[in-house]
C-alpha cells in the first residue's frame, strides 16, 4: 500500500529540531494550511547536496544560491521535488483545495519586497541566526560558506554593516512589505488579500518567524514597525503551530 505522507526536508536547529529557515517555512506552511499528512527529515548542511543528489533530484538552475537546497520534498507516489516555488505549485494541483490563488500572481510581488528587506538585512539576521539557531556540524559549515561568499566572516559582516547602519535600508524594504499587506486586499482582513489566505501570506510569516527565532530583540523591532505587520503575524499563527 502507497504511503500518504509526504516528507519534507529541513535544516535542524539547536534543542528541539523545529523549523526556522524561511525558506522552508514557505513549503511547511502550505504543508500546515492544507492539512497535509508529513513528516519531517532533517538534514545538516553538509548533507544536504549528498543526500539530495543520492535521491536523484536534479540540481538548481546554473546561477542559484547552491545546487541543492531545502526545501524538497517527497511525495506519496516516490516523486521528489526541490525548491520552494515548484513546490508549491505542485501541491496546489494535487491539493487545489483551500486554494492559495497562485493565479493572482499577488505571491510574486510579495516576494520582491520580502527579498528586498532580506537583503538590506542579511549583515544583521545572517550572524544572529548563526549564533542562535544552527548546531554543530551546521554551524562551522554555515560560518565558512558565508564568509566565502562575503569575503569576510560574520563577525566582521554584522561589525561593517550591521545593527543601526542597516537600519536605513531594512526601512526601504519594510516600507515595500507594509505597502503588499494593503494595495491587494479585496476585503477586510489581516492577510495579503484580505480576508483570504494565499501563498504571498507565507512569505511575510516565514520571514517574520525567522527573525523571531534568530533573535527577539530583532524581531520586536522590525515586526513593530507597522500594526499590519503585528496583527497578519498572529493571524498566521494557526499555520505555524507545527514546525517539526
Amino acid at each position: 500500500m502507497q504511503n500518504s505522507e509526504i516528507i519534507l526536508f529541513d535544516i535542524p536547529s539547536k534543542g528541539r529540531c523545529s523549523c526556522w529557515s524561511p525558506n522552508t517555512w514557505k513549503t511547511r506552511l502550505v504543508l500546515n494550511y492544507k492539512q497535509l499528512p508529513y513528516r519531517t527529515e532533517w538534514l545538516e548542511y553538509p548533507d544536504i547536496a549528498p543526500e539530495l543528489a543520492a535521491l536523484g533530484i536534479q540540481t538548481n538552475p546554473p546561477g542559484s544560491w547552491a545546487d541543492y537546497s531545502c526545501p524538497a520534498i517527497r511525495l506519496p507516489d516516490g516523486e521528489h521535488i526541490m525548491d520552494s516555488q515548484k513546490i508549491v505549485e505542485k501541491l496546489e494541483q494535487l491539493h487545489p483545495e483551500p486554494s492559495l490563488y497562485l493565479d493572482t500572481k499577488v505571491h510574486e510581488s510579495v516576494y520582491g519586497a520580502v527579498a528586498s528587506t532580506i537583503d538590506a538585512s542579511i549583515s544583521t539576521i545572517i550572524p544572529a541566526a548563526q549564533r542562535n539557531i544552527l548546531r554543530e556540524p551546521s554551524a562551522s559549515w554555515h560560518a565558512a560558506d558565508r564568509e566565502r561568499r562575503f569575503g569576510k566572516s560574520l563577525e566582521q559582516l554584522e561589525e561593517d554593516e550591521g545593527g543601526e547602519k542597516a537600519w536605513d535600508a531594512v526601512k526601504h524594504g519594510l516600507e515595500a512589505l507594509k505597502a503588499e499587506l494593503s494595495k491587494h486586499k479585496r476585503d477586510d482582513g489581516p492577510f495579503v488579500l484580505g480576508g483570504t489566505v494565499s501563498y504571498g501570506d507565507f512569505l511575510i510569516a516565514g520571514f517574520f518567524e525567522w527573525l523571531k527565532r534568530a533573535d527577539d530583540t530583532l524581531y520586536e523591532r522590525f515586526i513593530g514597525y507597522d500594526a499590519s505587520f503585528k496583527e497578519h503575524h498572529e493571524a498566521c499563527q494557526p499555520c505555524l503551530a507545527k514546525d517539526d
